[in-house]
């Protein structure tokens, strides 16, 4: 298993930017996205790596995103 950082253009307030979601991959084949984690590039990086460092199981990822917005927003 392995997480991957990915960015979509979004419209907000009139103007388009990029939005940074997570990918979660089994061989290079994703199984399932998490859309919209957040505008920060970094910050989702950052809980990638983490994701992918701690190997954590996909059925975890929802409330560690969960947590993340709680922590950050």
């Amino acid at each position: 298993m392995e997480y991957k950082v990915f960015k979509h253009k979004i419209y907000i307030d009139g103007a388009f930017t990029y939005s940074y979601g997570i990918f979660v991959t089994n061989n290079n084949i994703i199984i399932d996205k998490y859309y919209d984690v957040s505008l920060e590039k970094q910050k989702v990086q950052t809980l990638v790596n983490n994701l992918n460092k701690y190997e954590v199981e996909p059925i975890h990822v929802k409330d560690i995103i969960y947590d993340f917005y709680a922590d950050n927003y």
